[in-house]
């Protein structure tokens, strides 16, 4: 699946580290982009990250030093730009 990537004025961070929703129960994967509530099956969707490319872009210091609001967690948020 492609990356999700900022404009021009990220620095060449991305805008999302989210690499695909997936199924507890069936198994399906879903396309992150798509907007998705619930798998077909019924089944709350989890998120995946790549947790590797987190950790090379960020350092818990740049967390904490980040205003105290949910953004300062944005890598970890399953939002785009």
């Amino acid at each position: 699946m492609n990356e999700v990537r900022r404009g021009s004025g990220s620095h060449g961070r991305r805008a999302s580290y989210v690499t695909a929703l997936s199924c507890p129960r069936c198994g399906a994967r879903h396309w992150p982009r798509e907007v998705h509530g619930t798998c077909s099956c019924g089944s709350p969707l989890l998120v995946e990250y790549d947790l590797d490319a987190v950790a090379a872009a960020v350092t818990p210091r740049d967390v904490q030093t980040r205003a105290p609001t949910m953004w300062r967690y944005r890598e970890l948020l399953p939002v785009g730009d």
